[in-house]
């Protein structure tokens, strides 16, 4: 029987590419990057489809999560992509990636029958700033 397939975001980005690299062992992969496989250095081959897309357009991700449902669907979505920076601005980027990225794939994968999501994530999401001054507690 041939390995199931997942779907796993932000698979150009340091975590993303490592468990690309690791899962593809146990798993047919679609991945989703801002970046091509090749200009992250992640390797290509069989079992994985690669798909560059923006998760905060869903105008783009549409067309992919289609293509995922007419392939059999994915067991589950490991969420990885995420936008972070160390200038300490604000930028538009954390709402339209971190917000609204996440709020798209979520509503994709419910649409699609994926039924397991899977979001791992670092504090860096939150912003980098001086005004950010509040913890923020794993209940919240």
């Amino acid at each position: 029987m041939p390995e199931p397939w997942i779907v796993i975001t932000g698979a150009t980005g340091f975590l993303g590419g490592r468990l690309v690299r690791q899962m593809r062992k146990e798993y047919r992969i679609y991945a989703l990057g801002r970046r091509t496989p090749k200009e992250a250095g992640i390797p290509e081959g069989p079992g994985i489809e690669w798909f560059q897309a923006d998760i905060g357009d869903i105008d783009r991700l549409q067309p992919i999560f289609e293509h995922i449902r007419q392939g059999g669907g994915a067991e589950f979505l490991l969420h990885l992509a995420a936008h972070y920076d160390f200038t300490g601005e604000d930028s538009p980027a954390y709402e339209r990636t971190n917000v609204l990225g996440t709020r798209n794939l979520l509503h994709l994968a419910k649409a699609h029958g994926i039924e397991s999501v899977v979001v791992l994530s670092t504090h860096l999401v939150y912003g980098a700033h001086k005004s950010n001054h509040l913890y923020i507690r794993a209940d919240e």
